[in-house]
């Protein structure tokens, strides 16, 4: 995203690679793609969290400004948790509620083993690509060989200039070989 794009680009990434961000498109006609051997490459929409604080029970909290917290994907040792109505409802491994009613909101979980001693990852994007950059819509983008995953929203967003059927669906887009796995 820092990096300077125009109408034309390709822009690849290195399978077996991981990118934690959300890439915004920030012109019409661009590919994105994969290049080397391996692995599709993974926009990840999720960041790994530390520092979780025990609330008795099984029961562990973070403190979570930054995540998507109306919208949250939360793996933790690549199992995802269900979200649940209630901090009373909070009750079962793989599970999490977050509780909006405090500042900042606080993401619980339940699980046996301090989630800060293996891999917790939790949404901090509501996309993995993204087309809504500016007031105007991004055509003809090629998307191909590329992992979109843990995304608060949608692994892949294409917005167009209006709010009629016609105008949001232009521009004759392609997505192909792509996985998206685990978007809210």
């Amino acid at each position: 995203n820092g990096s300077v794009f125009a109408a034309g680009d390709n822009i690849y990434f290195n399978r077996g690679g991981q990118w934690r961000e959300q890439l915004n498109i920030p012109a019409s006609s661009i590919t994105l793609g994969a290049y080397g051997t391996g692995a599709k490459p993974i926009i990840n929409g999720a960041d790994i969290e530390t520092g979780w604080v025990s609330a008795g029970s099984n029961l562990w909290y973070i403190n979570n400004p930054n995540a998507v917290t109306t919208r949250a994907m939360v793996i933790i040792s690549s199992t995802i948790y269900e979200e649940v109505l209630s901090l009373a409802t909070l009750t079962s491994a793989n599970k999490y509620f977050i509780d909006v009613s405090t500042t900042p909101d606080r993401l619980y979980v339940y699980s046996t083993v301090d989630p800060s001693s293996v891999v917790a990852e939790i949404s901090n994007r509501e996309y993995c690509i993204s087309t809504a950059l500016g007031a105007s819509s991004k055509r003809f983008i090629t998307i191909e060989d590329i992992e979109v995953r843990y995304a608060g929203r949608a692994g892949i967003y294409f917005e167009g200039p209006g709010t009629s059927v016609s105008d949001a669906l232009n521009g004759s887009s392609t997505v192909r070989r792509c996985t998206a796995y685990a978007n809210r």
